[in-house]
């Protein structure tokens, strides 16, 4: 039987969205690899040397030094196993190398490298996972057109339905957003001010905007952090769930995951969803134009219930790797 080890991504979105196969029994043999262990003496250097703070506006050098404390550097590799080892493409944006990776190929001759691509080509943060991707056996894709322009493996986005959710006042609100605003600035502004100036009782938070860009709003609160629990609780008690997609991006985002999973409206720019299995068009509205949103669809009274299924589990991602693989 094909083990599977998965590189530990380090936050707390990923193990909601992992939780299935990290917490959960299944039929599948999955372990968990942490990224690095530095002796204490070189930790204060080694957080230098990868603070997400310097790195994303310039990529230290000489990172290589610190491959003999890579984890995956020194697991055993039992001759007599075949391994898949995933990635999600946000480990690769600082850690390991195209380099690091041909050399564990080299040495370990019955692995298999395999990288989960949740961001889209047109997202800067995913250029050096791009980069690395002549090394890998198989790459998924959450985008559609990503994957056909570029020769690769479709996957929706992954999530796992939580279990420590519940209704609460606290968090009650007639429409929620949550996200990044790079790449879509304009278009978040113009649907955030159509809903809010005839919907009350909304939370839109936008993270990572510069000072310059921030415009008072009704409903929009700016830069600030919750935890991805809380963000799930927002999403299971409100009655709308808002999506932005980046220009000419088709994957779907974890508004819609959580929207199918919690039975919510939701209302996004994202057309390619009109062409998935779950689509149902009285419970998903699909704007072109923010200022042309029908307001009404969130007032709306209407019992929303999807038609179940798993297709966003992790657990169908080892399904495919096995079919592939064994």
């Amino acid at each position: 039987m094909m083990k599977f080890l998965i590189i530990n991504d380090e936050n707390e979105l990923y193990r909601y969205m992992f939780s299935d196969i990290l917490e959960n029994k299944t039929d599948f043999q999955v372990e968990e690899i942490n990224k690095v262990k530095v002796p204490i003496l070189l930790q204060p250097f080694f957080k230098i040397h990868f603070s997400e703070k310097i790195n994303r506006h310039m990529f230290l050098p000489l990172k290589k030094i610190w491959n003999p404390f890579y984890l995956l550097h020194k697991y055993n590799f039992e001759t007599s196993e075949q391994y898949c080892v995933i990635f999600l493409n946000g480990s690769l944006r600082y850690y390991y190398s195209k380099e690091y990776l041909e050399k564990l190929k080299t040495k370990h001759k019955n692995i298999k490298l395999v990288m989960l691509m949740y961001d889209s080509y047109s997202n800067p943060v995913a250029q050096r996972a791009r980069n690395m991707m002549p090394v890998f056996d198989t790459v998924y894709s959450f985008d559609k057109k990503d994957c056909i322009a570029n020769n690769l493996e479709y996957i929706y986005s992954t999530f796992s339905i939580p279990k420590n959710i519940v209704k609460s006042e606290e968090y009650k609100t007639n429409a929620f957003f949550v996200g990044y605003g790079a790449g879509r600035m304009d278009v978040l502004k113009r649907t955030f001010q159509k809903i809010s100036n005839y919907i009350d009782d909304c939370k839109f938070i936008i993270s990572g905007v510069k000072k310059s860009e921030e415009e008072e709003i009704k409903n929009v609160i700016y830069n600030i952090k919750i935890p991805y629990e809380e963000e799930l609780n927002y999403a299971y008690n409100t009655n709308c769930i808002v999506e932005v997609v980046r220009n000419g991006q088709s994957g779907i985002t974890l508004r819609t995951c959580e929207a199918i999973a919690f039975n919510k409206k939701l209302i996004t720019n994202n057309k390619s969803i009109k062409d998935l299995p779950f689509y149902d068009e009285r419970y998903i509205y699909v704007f072109d134009n923010p200022d042309n949103i029908d307001v009404d669809f969130i007032n709306k009274s209407i019992d929303v219930k999807y038609k179940k299924n798993d297709c966003f589990s992790p657990i169908n991602i080892l399904k495919k790797l096995k079919e592939k693989y064994e």
